[in-house]
């Protein structure tokens, strides 16, 4: 899994493909305010699943497998039968 430490969430990595693909240039070039400040600031929303697993801490990684319902002893005990 890649962890990408330099982008806050999913917002700001759609941001950068859009800029470096050249879509950026392309939409401000037709519209004045197209809502992309909104857009990436709702995805990069701490909350969301995505950010959670891709540009969340391990801790935030842990919580979310304890979560699932099952101890990490139920997963060890599935393993080795």
């Amino acid at each position: 899994m890649l962890i990408i430490r330099k982008h806050k969430g999913l917002g700001d990595t759609v941001a950068a493909v859009t800029a470096a693909t050249g879509i950026k240039a392309l939409v401000e070039s037709i519209t004045e305010d197209c809502g992309c400040q909104e857009r990436q600031a709702s995805l990069n929303n701490p909350d969301l699943l995505i950010n959670k697993l891709f540009y969340g801490t391990k801790q935030d990684i842990e919580v979310l497998r304890d979560s699932s319902g099952r101890s990490r002893a139920q997963e060890g005990e599935s393993t080795e039968n």
